[in-house]
């Protein structure tokens, strides 16, 4: 009797669960407060008998499996209406789910997801990575759930009724999508916008010099490394066609797997510099593959991957190798990493870089798997306006056009210009390239900036537009005072000026969004201050304005905008002027020292005097 009373505890349970208060049967793993003697006082004890024996006699596989059936059927729990074949409909259903999720699943690949809509009920299929995650977060969005930085809490719906999403499937277009912003970091962020873990790597770039170390080698062993004018130098590249580097690198890398054997891609890449081996037998290689450097690498690359199938070997087509080769076949997991480091961002590069247009052309006949590494960003100047927004969607649909299934977007993981706009217009376009580009941007705009949102979308606009009325290349080393007579003339500027009064109008009465458009003020304001560095002393927009006497100083609005910035840079949480270099307090050190001495200039005893040499140059 004791089962047939363990039964009835799990179908009190049950109701509980399917009843009208906030009982959870699997939160409290099937345990309620109704006690064992209870069972002796109801007039249908018998049915719980005859439910154990169905279970004895292997008529029914589960206990659970057989109450849920029913529940969903009869969901007042009336054991009278409790039957058979509602437990055998049930199991039917289970059944066809498994098959419908075992062949689906094999077509949505690590993130992938269906979205099932089966009435009252939505089913989820996930891929064998993150795809689940991705799919619950996907309903979730359609809610109106949304992350938009890694700084800020999630956007709450404003509404507390939903409706379920149609039935979909959605498997990226991108196979590994990352990007290095501030955010993008954050893991929260990184999994609410469907960003690959760089996890996924065990290798990443340069690592010939990782698999075959010259302080270990490059003594005993310098035939491994590169023949440069008759002489082998272990700090350059490997010798490709010594066939015992190849053991050495299968050797070490097999080692690496090993230790981690979750990561996927493997990184077998030239170093950081183009000294690549002059010798015959790698020169011969370069000949009979197209007459490039790549053709080495790309043969002794296929070499590795043979002997590793079961991971991506990855190369890189950059600098000396970004030509790509002939009369030679990729390893199917072979993934080619190219670079387009040298293209200007006024324009999508299709139309500003024909030599690596013609190179990702090239390689994608040859390579159904190629990686893109990215820039995005003013590298000397991130936090500085850099208006290229209007080319990330272009450049991307580009990419998957010509066999790109990995994207790396490169920037900085400081606080950069537009960093959590420029993020999200990325992670979104890496999931789904076709969206439309002003659609995301707008949708973000709203979602962070509130009133705000048309004022900053005129900013962006309007320095676009100002960008494209002039011939000007847009380059990823360049400076803002390149931009003087171009996007940041002063005319310009003062437009810019005027919107950004008006947006932080538009939020005065919010706190939030008032802080937000502050922030994305201080590019504009520190363009200025480097741009009036450049202008003759006592002209419009110059940093510098001389005194009646005749003497050079900076002007008070500018020292003021100075501490201004650097005050609002470090609320901001700004770190860095550079990608790596001049830190903020380095920033705000160097224009102390600049006032200071401005200021003691005065004092100095050589103030106003005439200067004399004692003796004259060599020379004369």
């Amino acid at each position: 009797m004791s089962q047939s009373i363990d039964i009835y505890l799990t179908y009190c349970a049950m109701k509980a669960h399917f009843g009208k208060g906030d009982y959870d049967f699997v939160k409290f793993n099937g345990k309620t407060k109704v006690s064992r003697d209870s069972f002796w006082k109801r007039k249908d004890r018998v049915w719980f008998v005859m439910l154990g024996r169905k279970y004895n006699s292997h008529l029914i596989q589960s206990i659970e499996d057989y109450l849920l059936a029913n529940f969903i059927v009869e969901t007042k729990g009336y054991i009278g209406n409790f039957n058979d074949q509602n437990y055998f409909d049930w199991m039917d259903r289970m059944s066809r789910l498994e098959t419908l999720f075992k062949n689906e699943a094999t077509k949505l690949f690590e993130d992938g997801y269906i979205l099932e809509n089966r009435g009252n009920n939505l089913l989820i299929l996930g891929g064998t990575e993150n795809g689940l995650l991705y799919g619950v977060l996907s309903l979730l969005e359609s809610f109106g759930f949304k992350k938009y930085s890694a700084d800020d809490p999630i956007k709450l719906p404003e509404t507390t009724e939903f409706d379920l999403p149609k039935s979909s499937v959605k498997i990226p277009a991108i196979n590994y999508r990352t990007t290095n912003y501030y955010d993008a970091r954050d893991v929260e962020y990184a999994s609410w916008n469907k960003l690959s873990s760089r996890d996924s790597w065990g290798l990443f770039v340069h690592t010939y010099e990782v698999l075959v170390p010259p302080e270990k080698y490059g003594k005993t062993n310098p035939e491994y490394y590169s023949l440069i004018d008759g002489k082998r130098n272990p700090v350059t590249q490997l010798c490709l066609s010594n066939p015992n580097v190849l053991t050495l690198v299968v050797s070490e890398l097999k080692k690496r797997i090993k230790e981690n054997p979750k990561a996927k891609y493997w990184s077998v890449s030239q170093n950081d510099n183009d000294k690549h081996c002059q010798c015959g037998p790698c020169k011969a290689l370069d000949v009979k593959y197209g007459n490039v450097p790549s053709g080495s690498v790309t043969w002794f690359t296929n070499e590795v991957a043979k002997q590793i199938p079961d991971k991506i070997i990855s190369t890189l087509a950059y600098w000396y190798t970004r030509k790509a080769p002939k009369n030679i076949k990729i390893e199917p997991n072979v993934n080619i990493m190219l670079c387009n480091i040298e293209s200007t961002r006024e324009m999508p590069v299709f139309e500003t870089d024909p030599a690596f247009t013609k190179d990702l052309q090239d390689w994608g006949k040859m390579s159904n798997d190629i990686l893109i590494w990215d820039y995005n960003i003013q590298f000397a100047n991130p936090i500085s306006p850099f208006p290229n927004l209007h080319t990330i969607g272009p450049n991307v649909k580009f990419y998957i056009e010509n066999n790109v299934n990995a994207l790396f977007m490169q920037a900085t993981g400081n606080k950069a210009e537009f960093g959590q706009l420029r993020s999200y217009l990325i992670t979104q376009l890496m999931w789904n390239p076709q969206r439309d580009s002003d659609e995301i941007i707008n949708e973000f705009l709203v979602g962070y900036y509130g009133d705000a949102s048309k004022y900053v979308r005129n900013y962006i606009d309007a320095m676009k537009e100002a960008l494209l009325e002039t011939p000007f290349r847009l380059n990823i080393f360049g400076d803002p005072r390149d931009a003087i007579n171009n996007y940041l003339s002063a005319e310009n500027i003062e437009i810019y000026h005027k919107i950004f009064d008006e947006a932080e109008s538009a939020v005065s009465n919010n706190s939030t969004f008032l802080k937000r458009v502050k922030e994305i003020r201080l590019p504009l304001m520190i363009a200025e201050i480097q741009i009036a560095g450049q202008i003759n002393p006592g002209k419009p927009g110059s940093f510098y304005d001389f005194t009646d006497s005749g003497n050079v100083i900076p002007k008070k609005s500018m020292r003021s905008n100075v501490l201004s910035f650097i005050e609002k840079a470090k609320k901001a949480g700004i770190a860095r002027i550079g990608e790596r270099a001049i830190t903020i307090d380095d920033y705000s050190y160097n224009f102390e020292r600049i006032f200071d001495r401005m200021d003691a200039m005065k004092s100095a005893i050589s103030y106003k005097k005439t200067v004399k040499s004692l003796s004259s140059p060599e020379g004369g």
